[in-house]
């Protein structure tokens, strides 16, 4: 599979959505671009597990976002922190190689870190997953 093609799978991945009948509570997490939306929960018990994922806005904000969800699926919620802030270290640049990150959905998205504009696609849904994971 080409590059391209992983990150329109992981773009329209259903694995993490919400159930029709739920009520979606989305919230806007970026104004100045692609105007994204997320509503992000997940059960700790302790491992993380029936992660709801439901986000509108551009291929990358959504692709980024599910591929944090597979990253962090079935983990503690410490290992899940440590694996969303490498993402953001990573697309700040503190990374000399996309292998240091270890995690391989998460490293398709390596190539981003110079692009001002589709990086903060990326930030924005991560970002807000990190937020929740830090209030459990």
């Amino acid at each position: 599979m080409i590059y391209q093609d992983l990150i329109y799978k992981l773009a329209f991945l259903d694995k993490f959505s919400f159930d029709k009948e739920e009520k979606e509570d989305l919230n806007l997490v970026d104004f100045k671009s692609c105007q994204h939306y997320i509503s992000f929960q997940c059960e700790l018990n302790p491992l993380i597990e029936k992660i709801k994922l439901s986000c509108k806005g551009c291929i990358l904000f959504r692709a980024s976002s599910n591929a944090i969800c597979l990253e962090i699926e079935g983990k503690t919620k410490e290992e899940a922190l440590k694996i969303t802030k490498k993402f953001l270290d990573m697309l700040d640049g503190k990374y000399e190689r996309a292998q240091e990150i270890n995690e391989k959905y998460l490293e398709l998205f390596w190539k981003f870190q110079h692009s001002t504009t589709r990086k903060e696609c990326l930030k924005s849904g991560a970002q807000e997953i990190l937020n929740y994971l830090l209030t459990k």
